[in-house]
């Protein structure tokens, strides 16, 4: 019967070793748990600063283009411009690209007359996009590299 009480002995303190390991075990989670809570809090609030900043760009951005005295396709003079310049270029820079580029031999008068039109066209057709005359992504990011 000894034999059996310390036997019995041991294992009650294997266990309550277990028991102590386990709420180390847990203690060391905790932690980890607040630290990454403490971390993502600041991840958070880093977030919200670039996302304060990143409006108050656009607004700064927004007020440049509307200021802007040069007609786009969101502020044309009419709705035919509208339909022809399809991105957020002058009607005048298109004119310039078009001259650099030997397609446009007019006056650089912001104005989308019939040379222009005929100029656009032409540009597409050599540069192997469709010759529709419109201003789109395609068209303006072929014919922008003779301005820069």
């Amino acid at each position: 019967m000894g034999a059996q009480f310390i036997l019995i002995l041991f294992l009650a303190m294997g266990l309550m070793g277990c028991a102590t390991v386990k709420k180390e075990t847990i203690t060391q989670l905790q932690l980890q748990v607040s630290e990454m809570e403490h971390q993502l809090a600041q991840d958070q609030q880093e977030i919200q600063n670039l996302k304060s900043q990143l409006g108050k760009t656009s607004n700064k951005n927004r007020k440049i283009t509307s200021s802007s005295n040069a007609p786009t396709a969101y502020e044309a003079k009419s709705k035919e411009e509208a339909e022809v310049i399809k991105v957020q270029v002058s009607v005048g820079q298109v004119q310039i690209a078009l001259k650099k580029a030997g397609y446009y031999t007019g006056a650089i008068d912001s104005k989308l007359g019939a040379n222009t039109k005929k100029a656009i066209a032409s540009f597409q057709r050599e540069h192997g996009l469709n010759p529709d005359g419109v201003v789109g992504q395609r068209t303006w990011l072929e014919l922008k590299q003779y301005i820069d």
